[in-house]
């Protein structure tokens, strides 16, 4: 499907920011169709962050930190085992340090405490003298959790981007944009992590003499580059604010100095101009990730804030250990769920599979390798003793919260938001919820069977993309959720030359389309299969995304394909 876009507005908004009429149609498909936040989304800069007192409790959070700051209490992060969880608690450990706060951190054990605050890990806090927790990433719906520390006499802030239920919990202060008491429509798109910055920037902003502390103002700028793992690893839209978060904290990972962000990049074979988005998906996001889902998210957050070079280095070592054990659990995993799914796709709107046994640290990732393989929703149910957990994932035009509240009457527990979310069920009720789901599903997109569709930013031909144009695309860079790589149709495109297979085992195909002025090159990942069709020299439909290659000091244009057929036209 190519998307509209008028082709008078296009060209007006050329002409005002003097871009090419590619670039204007880009930028007018994700939203920008006034010129000034078409400038501010070509040139992200961190002066344009909102203030984080727009933020609800905002000011009390950061009064109520303060305090214990100066009055010794001793103060507990409470994040969760995910990244954005992880790099949040590493975050605000990080920066309650050099605060000279007495500050440790409280991960949920996966297995025994299963996902957020509990009421006996309060219990633990207490025993260890506690006074303060603050919650990353959890604590909007731990009701339980929360009434206990108040009965304990223990303070909680809580941070979350989570939904929240139709009650809030006892809390001194709930920063969370999604509350509907207190709205805070323009950062509602922020990660855990995003918020523990927009709080640690509320403390310093009231803090005596953080203003002038030189290690507080130089950590709060490197601190992006740990908002830009989790906004991208959470997959959060990375437009507004989380561009400019994500554009520089890409920059600053790059220049990072602090042991445990040069051991990861190294580790993961980064190249020095990275990391990229791609990177992050791709290479850092698996490896943190692997902490936590094994059970061992410690590796995770003290990598990030150790300052021991040799410290950072063993700790790289044990993610490595952990990624290895996660891809040997998943693999097993997700060959039972696809079996499974298989039999389950005939006049489904939505898939759920449960398996005894199955590691609720891959679920996640087993729930994701549905949807890519049918576009479909998927539940994927983790099953010990009488009950099981479960990790949802969605396609992009399904609810998964909303879904998940049609059917809370068969789920003991459940959370999360649009995109992806968890839940806890008893063994005897998941096939009731699995048609309660169904029906879900089906209430939002209708009866229309689901299908995996190739959406195009528009129609283009091959000599459009000189190399001044492909830089000027690549601008819109960095590319993710709700500003995805941009994507075009040639139509009958005419290949010059003959293709070649690429790569150790031949899996790639490189080959290339005519233009008046020669040919520019193609790329195609992992099609050797259409090397036939292409060699067979008819004209082609190709979807392309526009790319920049630079070999020993030049730089040529080029363009990736991700779909070779033969031309309709």
């Amino acid at each position: 499907m190519v998307a509209a876009a008028p082709d008078d507005d296009v060209r007006s908004l050329a002409g005002r920011l003097a871009v090419p009429p590619l670039v204007a149609r880009l930028l007018w498909l994700r939203g920008m169709k006034e010129t000034l936040p078409a400038k501010a989304f070509l040139q992200p800069r961190l002066a344009d962050l909102v203030s984080p007192s727009v933020l609800p409790d905002m000011d009390v959070a950061a009064a109520r930190i303060v305090r214990a700051i100066k009055q010794g209490e001793r103060i507990a992060v409470c994040g969760d085992y995910d990244v954005d969880g992880m790099t949040g608690t590493a975050l605000l450990v990080r920066f309650l340090r050099l605060a000279k706060a007495d500050v440790m951190y409280a991960i949920p054990d996966r297995q025994s405490d299963g996902y957020g605050l509990s009421a006996a890990g309060v219990d633990r806090l207490h025993a260890q003298g506690v006074r303060l927790v603050v919650t990353v990433d959890n604590g909007v719906s731990a009701h339980a959790a929360l009434e206990r520390a108040r009965d304990l006499g223990i303070d909680v802030v809580v941070t979350d981007h989570h939904l929240p239920g139709s009650k809030l919990p006892p809390a001194v202060a709930i920063v969370d944009p999604q509350r509907t008491d207190r709205p805070a429509p323009q950062q509602a798109s922020l990660c855990g992590c995003g918020l523990a910055f927009k709080l640690a920037w509320g403390v310093a902003e009231v803090l005596p003499g953080a203003r002038n502390d030189p290690a507080l103002r130089t950590f709060l700028r490197d601190a992006v580059g740990l908002v830009a793992l989790a906004t991208i690893a959470d997959v959060m839209p990375l437009l507004g604010e989380n561009r400019v978060l994500v554009a520089s904290g890409l920059q600053s990972l790059r220049g990072s100095q602090h042991p445990g962000v040069r051991a990861l990049l190294e580790v993961a074979g980064v190249n020095p101009g990275g990391p990229t988005t791609e990177d992050v998906v791709w290479k850092l996001a698996p490896r943190l990730n692997a902490a936590g889902r094994m059970n061992r998210p410690e590796h995770a957050i003290d990598l990030f804030t150790t300052d021991s070079a040799d410290r950072a280095r063993d700790l790289v070592e044990e993610l490595e250990s952990a990624n290895n054990e996660r891809r040997q659990i998943e693999k097993g995993v997700v060959a039972e769920a696809l079996a499974q799914a298989e039999d389950r796709l005939v006049d489904r709107h939505s898939l759920v599979v449960a398996g005894d046994g199955w590691h609720r640290g891959v679920i996640g990732i087993v729930a994701a390798r549905l949807v890519d393989a049918h576009a479909r929703p998927s539940v994927v149910i983790g099953i010990e003793g009488d009950g099981g957990r479960g990790s949802c994932r969605t396609t992009g035009n399904v609810n998964l919260h909303a879904a998940l509240e049609r059917c809370g009457v068969h789920l003991k527990r459940y959370g999360g938001h649009a995109a992806a979310a968890g839940l806890e069920v008893d063994r005897d009720r998941i096939p009731a919820f699995a048609e309660a789901f169904e029906e879900a599903v089906r209430e939002q997109v209708g009866e229309t069977q689901p299908e995996s569709m190739l959406h195009l930013d528009g129609e283009a031909r091959p000599e459009e993309f000189t190399l001044d144009v492909v830089e000027q695309v690549r601008r819109l860079a960095p590319f993710g959720a709700g500003n995805p790589e941009p994507r075009f149709a040639l139509r009958g495109a005419q290949v010059a030359g003959r293709p070649r297979l690429m790569g150790a085992t031949s899996d790639h195909l490189s080959f290339a389309v005519k233009v008046p002025t020669g040919a520019i090159r193609v790329i195609a990942f992992r099609q050797a299969a259409s090397h036939d069709l292409v060699a067979s020299g008819v004209p082609l439909d190709l979807a392309v995304t526009p790319t920049v290659n630079e070999w020993r000091g030049t730089r040529t244009a080029e363009l990736q394909a991700s779909e070779i057929r033969p031309s309709q036209a």
